[in-house]
This record gives C-alpha cells, structure tokens and sequence, in this order.
C-alpha cells in the first residue's frame, strides 16, 4: 500500500509540467528510472522478489503489460511517461478545437496560425518553448482525430481525416479530375 501511494505521488508531480511542455524522452526515461529504483527499493525492504521488469509494468494490457490509464479521470497503474506527457499536450489544441473564441485561443490563433485551423498550425523558427510543445500535441491529436460530419461544410474531402476506418482515415478512392472540395 505504501509503495502503491509514493508511486502515485512521484508520478502526480510531472503532470503540470507534461501538459504544458514537451519533456525531453532523456528525462522521461530518468524520470522513469527514479520511480522504477524505489519501487524496487520499497520491495527490497520487505524481502520480496521482482517478479516483472519495468518494461512489462509499462506495457499496454494488450501487450501482456499492466498499464492502464484513463486520460479524463486520473489514473491508475504505471505508465510510459513520454506517452503520457504525448497525450496531455495533445489536451491542449483539443482544447483550442473545442472552444476557439477562449482568450488562450484567440491569442495563440492571432500569433501562431491567423489563417489556418489550429491542426493545419505548425512551429515556426523563433516561436516559444511552449508553443513548440503545443505543435507536438497537435501531431499526436492528429493521429487518432477523425471528423463528426454534420453539415460537411468545413471538411476537406481529401485532406482531413473524416472516414472512421482505416489508417489514414481519408478517402481511398482516387481523386482524379473530381472537384469537389468538401463534404458538404
């Protein structure tokens, strides 16, 4: 029980920090080791044996691991920390997808992407550190995002990923000489 609460606490303190700015995958791994070195240590001093290695600990449920992780709820288990810290930057421009007129978004579309959507945005030379990372978020969102259709209007037929199935979730039929641009 102990070692379960230090190991929620030693991985509860980089999250603020992982929303916000990409840590290194150095530091993740080190980060990583430090917790892997006193669960380790906490079992050493009640004389018992390590049964799995770190990596198996880590690896998905469907890899025969025991990381589990509930994004919106907190968590639960151990985790690959570059993945998480992968996954709460992807937060960020989700959060611009969902609520554009924000002041965080108004001001983050005026300086970094005025003419563009927040997925078609991209870091540029000289932009900030956390700007930088939020453009790591927004390649990570880009890979499991799909489109609600609706009306269609704003959907680029053979751009965006709008068809729920396959890898790159577009369109596999050849465009030819089509014109049409949109959904809609």
């Amino acid at each position: 029980m102990e070692g379960e609460v230090i190991e929620a606490v030693a991985q509860a303190i980089p999250v603020f920090a992982m929303g916000r700015f990409d840590i290194t995958k150095e530091m993740c791994t080190q980060i990583s080791s430090m917790i892997a070195r006193f669960w380790c240590y906490i079992q050493d001093k009640e004389g018992s044996m390590h049964w799995v290695s770190w990596e198996k600990l880590v690896s998905t449920k469907a890899e025969g691991g025991l990381f589990v992780f509930f994004l919106g709820n907190g968590g639960f288990g151990f985790r690959d920390l570059h993945a998480f810290n992968m996954a709460m930057l992807a937060k960020q421009p989700w959060r611009l997808l969902q609520n554009p007129t924000s002041l965080c978004g108004r001001l983050l579309k005026s300086k970094y992407f005025p003419n563009a959507s927040v997925l078609e945005a991209q870091a540029k030379p000289g932009c900030s550190y956390t700007w930088r990372s939020i453009s790591l978020g927004i390649e990570t969102l880009k890979e499991g995002i799909v489109w609600c259709v609706g009306n269609g209007r704003s959907i680029k037929v053979w751009d965006d990923p709008w068809v729920p199935r396959g890898v790159t979730r577009k369109p596999i039929t050849p465009r030819g000489r089509n014109l049409i641009r949109t959904v809609h």
